[in-house]
């Protein structure tokens, strides 16, 4: 990190959903409010599931994300993985962010019970918070 005039530079990861949902959307500008000055970095991650079979491109993310905030200063990755967590948790690692803003999960009442009495859905939030040495702000 180099220090700037206000301080030093900051970098922001924001996860986002392929395509941009309401909440992704609520999750970037969050994102964009870290940007105290020029040096401030922010990065826009997409977590593609191998399971799931996506495809989708750096530049797919960065036109969805353009055609909704205009052209902001911001770094666009693409990252393929099983596991949600372990792609965010790795990527926030190899960027050294300062912030992690990732949006709430929302799941039905029936897949939140199913998901507690199988053990299947993980808890993103929690788990994040108890693996990340940088600062994680879940929004809603």
């Amino acid at each position: 990190m180099y220090p700037s005039a206000s301080g030093p530079m900051t970098t922001t990861l924001v996860t986002v959903r392929y395509p941009l949902t309401a909440a992704g959307r609520r999750t970037i500008d969050h994102g964009l409010d870290h940007l105290a000055d020029d040096e401030d970095s922010l990065i826009v991650l997409h977590v593609s599931l191998l399971q799931n079979g996506e495809t989708i491109s750096r530049e797919d993310l960065q036109e969805a994300v353009e055609a909704e905030f205009g052209e902001i200063r911001a770094h666009y990755i693409v990252r393929q993985g099983y596991m949600l967590e372990e792609a965010i948790i790795d990527e926030v690692a190899r960027q050294d962010a300062d912030y992690v803003v990732v949006g709430k999960t929302k799941r039905g009442r029936l897949q939140r019970w199913l998901g507690r009495l199988l053990g299947l859905y993980p808890d993103l939030e929690a788990e994040l918070a108890t693996q990340l040495n940088t600062e994680l702000e879940v929004v809603g």
